[in-house]
């Protein structure tokens, strides 16, 4: 008898995830009905982890079939349970249902993209293509504009020499106040 529900419940966990569910978060990209192959799933992982090495900021998806009337709903339910870019400074989460168009969630308190800039991306998605260059594609419309975002606030190699100036003669008179303060305290001490 065990052993028959232990089959019954190795048969279930091979079922795809029925619409309305939301299946634990495997990953950047979910893929709970395993579309993509092991080849295609370990690069899309690594694509979007070095996007969001680079920009800090969290880029995700999964890949759900359910309609699209569900589609929005579902998308903002993973968001928030997955609790998606929550360490990183914010996220750009999609949900990909094969055939159809992408959608996109952002944080309403922090979207990292305009709605210009979302329909640039979403605009990259081409349903007819295989889920892999659908993926890629998206993630590098994002990465190219969320790019642009971050070196343009953070840009690399500009030295700001009177900034560091000041900063080090900053520190320096702290460090000379902290040392005279010890010195003060030590004589100041019973014998």
């Amino acid at each position: 008898m065990a052993r028959r529900w232990s089959w019954i419940l190795a048969s279930l966990s091979l079922l795809p995830a029925r619409a309305g569910a939301i299946p634990g978060i495997d990953g950047h990209m979910t893929d709970p009905d395993r579309r993509l192959g092991a080849v295609d799933k370990s690069a899309i992982e690594e694509h979007l982890g070095n996007i969001q090495g680079e920009t800090h900021i969290d880029v995700a998806g999964w890949i759900v079939e359910a309609s699209d009337a569900e589609l929005d709903a579902l998308g903002s339910q993973a968001y928030r349970q997955w609790n998606i870019g929550k360490a990183w400074d914010g996220a750009v989460f999609f949900v990909i249902p094969p055939g159809r168009r992408a959608r996109m969630v952002l944080d309403p308190a922090r979207r990292e993209l305009t709605p210009a800039e979302q329909a640039r991306v979403l605009a990259a998605d081409n349903p007819a293509l295989n889920l892999r260059a659908r993926i890629d594609r998206l993630a590098d419309a994002t990465a190219a504009i969320l790019r642009d975002k971050v070196f343009r606030a953070r840009p690399q190699g500009n030295k700001d020499l009177r900034g560091a100036l000041a900063y080090g003669l900053a520190a320096m008179l702290l460090a000379l106040a902290a040392g005279f303060m010890s010195l003060g305290r030590a004589r100041a001490r019973p014998r």
